[in-house]
């Protein structure tokens, strides 16, 4: 099978599966003004807010890892070179949605690549964000190329992926931290804001398997969702 095309970042990287080329400077300085209007079309139906998603090999993932962005322009090089177009898009979707509309993003606390996104550069990204006009700072990880590994395998399992992450995170800005990956228990998501890991957690598969989990965990006899367990775990892409 022939390798995922992406258009990203960087010059002409390939990975096993994967090859990326290059976006040109003026699709990158069209980003901002795209963001800010798909940003406005949300306020005008009434989301209450947009999250920016700079995370899991999405479009400013890639951007952020020096394994990706081999960039030789202002949008490459060091981490503020690497987070230039994420600020510049804060920038515009907050001109475009006013001051009290809630902006949040999302990063990768590590993209668990050899080579990529390290948590100590992610901690520099994270202070950058400190400057810029963002409400609340959304920490995952990994990412969804071929050879990436899963959040859920290796060292950052069982239970909630990312605590230590977030306790060096909230030292380092005084944005709201959220943290998303293995939380399956309401006892897990309290003792992660006693612990001082993150001011809310995010849920995803939980969700799915309580939709109401949110009200349900308000309630301490609420109950936790069963998770299912699979006798044949998913096959390495």
């Amino acid at each position: 099978m022939p390798p995922i095309m992406y258009r990203v970042a960087l010059y002409h990287l390939d990975v096993e599966g994967l090859k990326c080329d290059g976006m040109y400077l003026d699709e990158i300085q069209d980003l901002p003004q795209s963001y800010a209007q798909a940003a406005v079309l949300s306020q005008e139906v009434g989301f209450g807010g947009v999250l920016i998603h700079a995370g899991h090999g999405f479009l400013f993932s890639p951007f952020l890892s020096p394994l990706f962005n081999r960039r030789t322009d202002a949008y490459g090089g060091a981490v503020d070179g690497r987070f230039r177009v994420i600020g510049e898009v804060i920038d515009a979707v907050r001109k475009a949605v006013g001051p009290a509309y809630p902006i949040g993003i999302k990063i990768n606390s590590t993209d668990m690549f050899e080579g990529g996104l390290s948590q100590d550069e992610t901690l520099k990204v994270v202070r950058l964000l400190d400057t810029t006009s963002a409400d609340l700072v959304d920490v995952s990880g990994g990412t969804y190329f071929p050879g990436a590994v899963s959040s859920s395998d290796g060292a950052c399992s069982p239970g909630p992926y990312f605590i230590d992450f977030g306790k060096l995170a909230k030292d380092v800005t005084s944005i709201p931290v959220v943290l998303t990956g293995g939380f399956e228990t309401r006892a897990q998501a309290v003792q992660a804001l006693k612990d001082g890991a993150a001011d809310a957690i995010s849920l995803a598969r939980a969700m799915v398997l309580n939709p109401s989990l949110a009200n349900t965990w308000l309630n301490e006899q609420g109950g936790d969702p069963e998770f299912p367990i699979f006798d044949a775990p998913r096959a390495e892409v």
